[in-house]
C-alpha cells in the first residue's frame, strides 16, 4: 500500500506573495505535512532563535524542512550554523533561456551559502511554483535522507538493495563506463551507492555541464561512455545545453544511452528530453529498480 512519506513533517515556509504563501501551505497540509507559514525571513528567524538573535542558539522547535526564496540567506546561515537536521527547498525564479526551454541556469539555481550547506540535503523548486513539482521535491528530499540514514547504519534494507537481482543476464554486471553529471553532492552520493551495489564501478563524475562537456572531450567524446547520467538543473550550463552543445559537436547519433534525470515528472518535461536528444529519462528520486533498467540491453524509454 502506498505510504505517505511526507505525513506529520514539520515545514517552516517562508513566501512574501500572500496568495502563494495561502496556496502553499494549503497544499502541503493537505499532503500531511504541519506547516508554520511567515511572510518574512525576518520573522521566521525570531521563530528559529532565541530572543537574543545574536547568538543564534538553537531552540527545541522540531523541524524537517524550509521552504523559502533563495534570497533568504540569512535564514539558511542560521540552520546551517544550529546544525539542524533538516532538508531545504530553494524557490527560485528560472533563467531567460530557461523559460525558453533551453538553457543555462545556473545564475538562479545557485543556492545560497553553496559550499557551507555541505551535507544538508536541498533542492531549488522553480516559480511559477507548482504544487507537484514541490511535492516532488520534499518527497525527493524524504528518500534522499532515508538512503543516507541507512547507508550509514548498514541496514537490513540496504544489504538487501546490495544483493537485489539484475535483469541483465550476465552472472557479473558486463564492464561498462559510466559518467554522473550531477551538482549535489547528496544526490551524487545516492547515485553512486545504487550503481557501486549493482556492481558498476568505471564511474566518472562531473558536478556541473561545463566539467561534463570537458570530461567527453578527454575521452574522445560521449561514444567513450556506455552511459550517461546527466542532471538537467546544474551550475554552469544544464543538462539540455549540455546535450545540444555535444549534437553540435559530435553530431545527433550517440553509441551510448543518455539519460535525464530530473524531479520533475511532468509528461511535457519527458517529451522535451526526448526531443533534445536524450534515450532515457528518469525522475528523482533515484530507485534501483529505474537504474537497473537503464542497463537492459534492450531498454528504451523513448517510444
Amino acid at each position: 500500500s502506498y505510504k505517505n512519506t511526507l505525513d506529520g513533517k514539520a515545514c517552516l515556509l517562508v513566501e512574501e506573495n500572500d496568495t502563494v504563501r495561502e496556496s502553499l501551505a494549503k497544499a502541503m497540509r493537505a499532503w500531511g505535512l504541519k506547516v508554520t507559514p511567515f511572510c518574512s525571513e525576518q520573522s521566521a528567524l525570531a521563530y528559529l532563535v532565541w530572543p537574543e538573535a545574536a547568538s543564534r542558539k538553537k531552540n527545541n522547535i522540531l523541524l524537517d524542512f524550509v521552504c523559502c526564496d533563495k534570497d533568504c540567506k540569512e535564514l539558511t546561515k542560521a540552520v546551517v550554523e544550529q546544525k539542524r537536521d533538516i532538508s531545504i527547498v530553494f524557490i527560485v525564479w528560472p533563467a531567460a533561456d530557461e523559460i525558453n526551454g533551453i538553457g543555462d541556469t545556473s545564475n538562479n539555481l545557485k543556492t545560497p551559502l553553496q559550499h557551507d550547506l555541505g551535507s544538508l540535503p536541498h533542492l531549488c523548486v522553480q516559480r511559477p511554483v507548482r504544487h507537484g513539482r514541490l511535492k516532488s521535491a520534499l518527497e525527493e528530499l524524504c528518500t534522499t535522507k532515508r538512503l543516507l540514514l541507512m547507508d550509514k547504519s548498514g541496514s537490513p534494507g540496504m544489504k538487501e538493495a546490495k544483493t537485489c537481482p539484475s535483469p541483465i543476464s550476465d552472472p557479473q554486471p558486463p564492464k561498462c563506463r559510466i559518467l554522473i553529471a550531477e551538482d549535489n553532492v547528496i544526490n551524487m552520493k545516492v547515485c553512486l551507492g545504487i550503481l557501486k551495489r549493482l556492481g558498476y564501478t568505471d564511474i566518472t563524475t562531473a558536478e556541473d555541464g561545463v566539467i561534463a562537456l570537458k570530461e567527453l572531450e578527454n575521452n574522445g567524446g560521449p561514444d567513450f561512455f556506455n552511459v550517461i547520467f546527466m542532471d538537467l538543473h546544474m551550475p554552469r550550463k544544464g543538462g539540455m545545453e549540455v546535450v545540444k552543445e555535444m549534437k553540435e559537436k559530435y553530431g545527433d547519433k550517440f553509441g551510448c544511452k543518455l539519460v535525464a534525470v530530473t524531479a520533475d515528472a511532468f509528461a511535457e518535461t519527458k517529451e522535451k528530453c526526448f526531443d533534445q536528444g536524450f534515450t532515457h529519462w528518469i525522475a528523482k528520486p533515484f530507485r534501483i529498480k529505474d537504474i537497473e533498467k537503464i542497463f537492459d540491453c534492450n531498454s528504451s524509454d523513448h517510444s
